[in-house]
């Protein structure tokens, strides 16, 4: 049987007051994205690509800021390095180069004045052309500079030797004449230590006096000797002789 008691209705404030407080905010802030959404879209409507083109010029901007920085300040300062040098060279212009810490200040120090200064690049490879030497004993000298002031150097010497090598012929003596069917003779001399001696296509040992000897091949009538002494910087002298073997009679060696 129904109850004789009616059923009373629930008020319409009771259903919002069970609306709870968590859901009240996330109700909020979905209307301030929803505004947010809708006022991107009027000012993107009235700049058109203008302000896309702004918000990407800043970006860039403030990429290669991070590089710069990057590059400048966190990386380590590296003591430059130089590409080898010849210990003597004859020739008065050279190209120096290096590596070190990429895209920092360095200068060049000829005999401790400075001759130039340039920028390592991305790579920390720095170059430096056209670098005149002075007669004698060079002293170079790189320091790397970076932005907070620290430095780091390296040198290495270079001489500038353009004076040909002394070169004197012992034996034979111009104009000599050796027996018939001499096959070898005994050839001697003086130069520079260090130097490299050749006779003709022979090469001669040189002691660390500069002495050289040696025993050469020669055959019957004129014969020509060629002497040739290099010295390490690139320097020749050379002495030429002429000597005769007869053409006739028994084998005979003469390089004692």
């Amino acid at each position: 049987m129904k109850s004789s008691k009616s059923r009373l209705p629930v008020p319409q404030y009771s259903y919002r007051q069970s609306i709870k407080k968590e859901d009240r905010e996330v109700y909020r802030r979905i209307a301030l994205i929803l505004t947010a959404f809708f006022v991107i879209l009027l000012i993107l409507w009235f700049t058109g690509t203008n302000f896309i083109n702004a918000l990407g010029i800043l970006s860039r901007g403030s990429t290669q800021s991070n590089q710069t920085t990057t590059s400048d300040s966190d990386l380590p300062l590296l003591v430059p390095e130089l590409e080898k040098l010849a210990e003597s060279i004859n020739i008065d212009t050279i190209t120096i180069s290096g590596e070190t810490t990429s895209e920092v200040s360095v200068t060049l120090f000829l005999n401790t004045k400075e001759i130039s200064q340039t920028k390592a690049d991305t790579t920390g490879s720095f170059v430096f052309e056209k670098v005149k030497l002075i007669e004698g004993l060079n002293l170079i000298k790189v320091v790397a500079e970076n932005s907070k002031g620290e430095e780091k150097e390296s040198s290495a010497t270079i001489t500038l030797d353009k004076t040909k090598p002394n070169l004197f012929i012992n034996k034979p003596s111009e104009g000599t004449t050796f027996p018939a069917n001499t096959n070898s003779i005994s050839v001697s001399g003086t130069t520079e230590p260090n130097a490299v001696v050749h006779v003709n296509s022979f090469q001669a040992v040189v002691d660390l006096k500069g002495s050289f000897s040696l025993n050469l091949p020669v055959t019957p009538g004129n014969n020509t000797l060629d002497f040739s002494s290099v010295d390490a910087a690139g320097n020749v002298n050379n002495i030429k002789l002429s000597i005769s073997v007869d053409g006739s009679g028994e084998v005979t060696d003469v390089s004692q």
